[in-house]
């Protein structure tokens, strides 16, 4: 046996191994979030809310090839006093949990959201009249929704809800994530 063959043969196998895994975490690592669910977004079930009422929320959203991922959703709730509705809105309450095997249960036409793309990332928007009519719709119970925690401003506000959707890869584990930023409601505290 030929120990030079023996270990120029290791040599080229190793090197197509770490070829091929460079090529997969680099293929994982860029692979978009949308190869995994569709997050279109979020539509508050009122444009004003009173204390103590609790602020609720539809989330719509798709799972790609009937696949139901755990995904992990972080909600935050951004706000501006309602004197200063212009002003840069400061983050009152942060919450987040993981589903597993999550199911999007609201569907909607997609063709129905406006859509562009920032930065390659695709944007979806709910026009009012379809955020409208989704109100309508919900109000019969027609959509499920969620609920945020239980954090709020403490004076009148204009605020929304930004909600991020994250899975993990299944080799190493680098996050995707999509983002909703819901519209604008008030909230009056007193």
């Amino acid at each position: 046996m030929n120990w030079k063959k023996v270990v120029w043969r290791t040599a080229y196998i190793a090197l197509i191994i770490i070829l091929v895994l460079v090529g997969v975490k680099f293929y994982e690592k860029n692979r978009p979030a949308s190869d995994y669910f569709e997050y279109y977004g979020d539509v508050t079930t009122k444009l004003e809310y009173r204390a103590p009422e609790k602020i609720e929320s539809i989330a719509f959203g798709v799972n790609v090839n009937n696949e139901a991922p755990d995904i992990y959703f972080e909600n935050q709730l951004w706000c501006s006093p309602l004197e200063y509705p212009s002003r840069a809105k400061i983050l009152i309450s942060e919450a987040g949990s993981l589903a597993t095997d999550y199911v999007y249960w609201n569907n909607i036409d997609v063709n129905l959201m406006s859509r562009s793309l920032l930065n390659g990332q695709r944007i979806q928007v709910f026009s009012k009249e379809l955020a409208d009519n989704i109100r309508k719709k919900a109000s019969n119970g027609e959509y499920g929704t969620w609920g945020l925690n239980n954090q709020y401003p403490d004076r009148d506000s204009v605020c929304r809800i930004v909600a991020t959707g994250t899975v993990r890869s299944l080799l190493f584990n680098y996050p995707k994530v999509q983002v909703s930023i819901g519209n604008d409601f008030t909230y009056y505290a007193e």
